[in-house]
């Protein structure tokens, strides 16, 4: 063969190398998924996707440290959860509850439907620097699309019994949504007595990490046993967002 086939094979062959190589290097980065540790955790996820972006570059990010709060008579909570079929779900990041609409939280004049509500470990949210060992979160949604999620921590103590009606159907693996229809659920019955919360503007916790959410977070917390919180580990050893800084927001609490 001539020598200037040769040298023309061997650059072609460089080039195809090195362009199975990138798109190799591609194709593994796109399989990356959001986690919480590894290449996919927390500290990446801006990384992953454009339309995480925010995860990094947001100035109001969720959960953070609920320290030092301004004191406000903020309005009360109205709560209004109706008992529903449990339908549930593990989605591969948490277990979750959905809810049928009919179910809302009112503050201030503003109405927010339920949607799901869900959970973490330990707490998202800390309070003083203290981490609880689970956090609830229900997520609702106004008319017009405002996000408010209300933030329950958890910690152990005495069995929940409300609860465990949900622990007796926990999916351990990820699942499609199953609906329990001899099984009703009152999320209302998984809230604290007292209803005073922490007040501020935040994201949400997982990616895309979207800001512009009403976060209210019950500065009482409820129980779990021992034995309940044990169980949700099994599927989920630790499924918290690390607490991302405060910046210029301003945290108050109610002080009634």
């Amino acid at each position: 063969m001539p020598k200037f086939l040769i040298v023309a094979f061997a650059s072609l062959l460089s080039v195809f190398l090195c362009s199975s190589a990138i798109a190799d290097m591609s194709s593994q980065t796109h399989k990356v998924h959001w986690d919480y540790s590894g290449e996919g955790g927390p500290e990446n996820w801006g990384k992953l996707k454009s339309q995480y972006e925010t995860c990094h570059s947001g100035k109001s990010q969720s959960p953070v440290d609920l320290k030092a709060p301004t004191n406000a008579d903020l309005p009360d909570l109205q709560i209004d959860y109706k008992p529903a079929p449990m339908t549930i779900l593990n989605n591969g990041h948490t277990v979750q509850v959905n809810y049928p609409s009919g179910s809302r939280m009112t503050v201030g004049g503003q109405s927010f439907d339920l949607l799901q509500f869900h959970f973490h470990t330990p707490s998202e949210h800390t309070i003083n620097g203290k981490a609880y060992a689970m956090e609830m979160h229900f997520v609702h949604k106004t008319e017009d699309g405002q996000l408010g999620v209300l933030g329950v921590m958890i910690e152990e103590g005495a069995h929940n019994s409300a609860a465990q009606k949900i622990w007796d159907h926990l999916p351990l693996t990820k699942s499609e949504a199953i609906t329990h229809s001899n099984v009703k659920i009152d999320g209302g019955s998984l809230l604290p007595q007292k209803h005073n919360y922490f007040r501020l503007m935040g994201s949400l916790t997982t990616p895309p990490c979207s800001e512009e959410v009403n976060w209210h977070v019950l500065t009482q917390p409820i129980e779990f046993s021992a034995e309940q919180i044990k169980k949700f580990k099994l599927a989920f050893p630790m499924n918290a967002r690390p607490v991302q800084p405060l910046n210029a927001r301003l945290l108050v609490v109610d002080d009634q």
